[in-house]
């Protein structure tokens, strides 16, 4: 009878510790080192890249933007976020405020100001890069979508869809 018991609490042990294992391993997953996210609709359209190396986020972001923080600056950062957003001049207001908002899987967002241009390019596709900083490490803060709002009006909402 005790030899049965014994047996029974080994395998309940053994089970709890595998599911602990399993748990601390599976939150603890960060996602990829680059995420390329693309979302459009007939207002506007993005690229977002999601970088967990700052130095390929430096690459990976346009040339027009320049970033002053040195990278132990950074350390806090979880992710490093470059993109472009599009938006048709027919939509276009200038001197507006412009704004991003992305929402994550889990319900959390957060916002970037966008510096919108003052001319004009051919194509009447406006073109407006930025960059971000992300502090989710997990594998339940990917982007799902990306909000435009020009002084506070939503303009595009974007279903973000990984490339």
């Amino acid at each position: 009878m005790q030899k049965t018991n014994k047996k029974g609490i080994l395998i309940t042990v053994f089970i709890i510790s595998m599911v602990g294992i399993i748990y601390i391993c599976y939150s603890s997953l960060k996602i990829n080192d680059k995420i390329i996210y693309l979302g459009n609709d007939n207002v506007a359209s993005i690229k977002v890249s999601r970088f967990t190396d700052y130095d390929e986020f430096l690459k990976g972001k346009s040339p027009s933007i320049i970033i002053y923080n040195q990278r132990n600056d950074m350390d806090t950062s979880a992710a490093f976020i470059a993109g472009e957003v599009n938006i048709n001049y027919d939509f276009y207001m200038k001197d507006k405020d412009y704004e991003l908002e992305f929402v994550r899987k889990n319900g959390e967002s957060f916002s970037v100001g966008l510096m919108s241009k003052k001319k004009v390019p051919k194509d009447n596709i406006i073109n407006i890069p930025f960059i971000a900083y992300d502090f989710d490490h997990s594998i339940r803060g990917r982007l799902e979508k990306a909000i435009i709002t020009i002084d506070g009006t939503e303009i595009a909402n974007l279903k973000l869809k990984i490339y």
